[in-house]
């Protein structure tokens, strides 16, 4: 009976292994007959290359304001480490870089820095003061394309699956705070669904132990084992995922003309006056005669 009851508190992240989507078999059909109003293709799913090692590459990002939440938590400043899957959490009155730096130190004096930050282009991460921060401790900085956060997924899932323990806690009337802590324990304990196993034995080389554990053995993890189920679990969502959409494979050269589509506050799109591609920086990041880096999915051709 422990056991099921110590399953039955961890269910829910296995439930949002996936990012917080609730799947049902009949939901792709019934939405693909319905009309759309607006057409757009899309690029190719490009998975982000699987780290060397843990902590050597971290995601960052910006949560909120959190509805029900108390005015010195309205914010938080989430972490999720790329290799191990380990999150972080910090809750805050308002986002800023002193608060984010604040939050930095306190978790890599615990774990160390690591080589690589991946955030978008909010101004807590564009500050002079945060790119000194970087640049005294060798970490280099990846920003993704403006209007596709797609890019920072790994940490884009983890959040929707705060959103959803919050959500719990507040339906429940149980501690928002308290609730968080132990959703954080449950994540950090339980196997995540691409690596195959948990944060914490990836992270620390051992498992917390919770009420389950004290049951149930855990295993030994090999890291071979870890990066060919990643590139597994890679591959498939690649193939689903593109098998899906209409893909547009990006093929803009220097000179092209094109018009960048972006969401208004209303959620319309609009699109700007056109621009000239200047050169292309990867497989589908394309820098424009603005001086800007725009992801292919949200250029049109002129």
């Amino acid at each position: 009976m422990k056991a099921i009851k110590a399953l039955h508190e961890l269910n829910h992240v296995f439930e949002n292994c996936t990012g917080g989507q609730k799947w049902m078999p009949t939901l792709n059909r019934i939405s693909g007959t319905a009309p759309s109003a607006v057409k757009w293709t899309h690029t190719p799913l490009q998975p982000v290359p699987f780290p060397s090692a843990a902590w050597d590459k971290l995601g960052v990002d910006i949560v909120g304001p959190l509805q029900g939440m108390s005015y010195g938590h309205r914010f938080a400043v989430t972490m999720i480490d790329y290799y191990s899957k380990w999150p972080e959490v910090h809750f805050c009155q308002q986002p800023t870089t002193k608060e984010v730096l604040n939050f930095f130190q306190e978790i890599f004096s615990r774990d160390g820095y690591p080589s690589e930050i991946v955030t978008d282009n909010g101004k807590q991460f564009t500050s002079y003061e945060f790119k000194r921060f970087l640049e005294e401790h060798a970490i280099r900085h990846s920003k993704t394309s403006l209007y596709y956060p797609q890019v920072n997924g790994e940490v884009e899932r983890f959040n929707r699956t705060l959103k959803d323990a919050l959500q719990a806690a507040q339906i429940g009337q149980h501690s928002k705070l308290l609730t968080v802590k132990q959703f954080l324990m449950n994540y950090r304990a339980t196997p995540h669904c691409v690596t195959g196993a948990n944060p914490s034995l990836l992270l620390h080389g051992r498992s917390l132990r919770t009420k389950l554990h004290a049951t149930v053995t855990p295993k030994s993890v090999d890291d071979q084992a870890v990066r060919a189920r990643v590139r597994r679990k890679q591959d498939y969502m690649s193939r689903y995922s593109d098998g899906r959409r209409k893909l547009r494979p990006p093929n803009f050269v220097h000179g092209d003309m094109v018009r960048i589509r972006q969401l208004s506050a209303l959620n319309k799109p609009w699109y700007s006056q056109p621009l000239a591609v200047h050169r292309q920086l990867r497989k589908a990041k394309y820098l424009l005669s603005n001086g800007r880096v725009w992801n292919a999915a949200n250029l049109s051709r002129f």
